[in-house]
């Protein structure tokens, strides 16, 4: 487990929190999730991207980049300091593999038998058709 932090001098000079943390393969799990507070506005912010493919982070070092669409759940919250009167919400997105509506394979189906069709009529050009 690596937690980033940000320089002191910023935090004290931003008014504002940020933590890091990338998990690599922890427990079968990789997780990247990111924390922010702002005593600005009072509120808290954290977001966690978790999946079972363990391929998807190569070590515990803060990744360049991430792709949210690879991880199978997203939780986040942003919720205020305590003794806030700041309403609060959360949340969890779960990611699902897209199912085809049944409309989109009604139109594979003569797009795939078009073709066969046409291929059928060059092979048997004298077949199906009226005696002149």
């Amino acid at each position: 487990m690596r937690t980033i932090v940000l320089p002191a001098f910023l935090i004290l000079s931003l008014g504002s929190f940020q933590f890091v943390t990338v998990l690599d393969d922890d427990d079968g799990i990789d997780q990247f999730e990111i924390e922010t507070s702002s005593l600005l506005t009072g509120y808290g912010f954290d977001i966690d991207f978790k999946t079972t493919n363990t391929t998807l982070l190569r070590s515990d070092a803060l990744p360049l980049s991430i792709n949210p669409i690879y991880f199978e759940t997203a939780t986040f919250s942003l919720a205020p300091f305590e003794g806030s009167q700041l309403p609060s919400f959360s949340g969890r997105i779960d990611a699902e593999l897209p199912v085809p509506e049944p409309g989109s394979l009604a139109l594979v189906a003569p797009g795939l038998l078009g073709p066969a069709w046409a291929w059928w009529r060059q092979r048997h050009p004298k077949m199906g058709r009226p005696a002149a």
